[in-house]
């Protein structure tokens, strides 16, 4: 019935201005997805408190780790302070890593931050067959920063380049 009242030629549509004003919200809405989906993949950035970013900090960080029959040492020679290491068993054809503070959580000796300040040292013992099997222990310094965006504190794991392997 509605197509009877039409004249022939008589298309009825959107207005172009609000064709345009359409358009325009959904490139605005396309641009903030894409915008939000790049900032989670780049990341926050953190900077120590000196103000150098972590990963430049990480180039100076000076630690040493020695191992013998269940009993490590670990001493931070540099200035510094390492907040947890990363600590990568490897076995044959696998690798399995875990955080410092927590192979030692509720042990007789428990790791915490203070201990690896600057010139600080923790000496403890691995639990029993911790190493069972291992060929290596690959230790990676974690240290603390602030984000540079959100200026909460956050850690930060080093590159595997600046960490030191105790062979087994």
């Amino acid at each position: 019935m509605i197509l009877r009242n039409m004249k022939k030629g008589d298309v009825r549509g959107v207005s172009p201005n609000v064709a345009t004003i359409i358009l325009v919200i959904i490139i605005l809405v396309i641009a903030l997805i894409v915008f939000l989906w790049i900032r989670g993949l780049i990341g926050e950035s953190i900077i120590k408190f000196d103000g150098r970013s972590v990963e430049r900090a990480c180039e100076t960080v000076d630690f040493s780790v020695s191992y013998s029959e269940g009993n490590l040492a670990v001493i931070n020679n540099g200035d510094i302070p390492i907040y947890d290491l990363n600590v990568k068993v490897v076995r044959r054809g696998s690798s399995e890593t875990d955080k410092f503070s927590e192979i030692f959580k509720g042990s007789s000796t428990p790791f915490d931050s203070t201990k690896l300040k600057m010139g600080g040292s923790f000496l403890g013992i691995l639990p029993e067959g911790y190493t069972t099997g291992a060929t290596s222990l690959i230790f990676t310094p974690i240290l603390m920063g602030k984000g540079a965006n959100s200026g909460t504190q956050k850690t930060s794991a080093c590159n595997e380049k600046f960490a030191k392997t105790v062979k087994l």
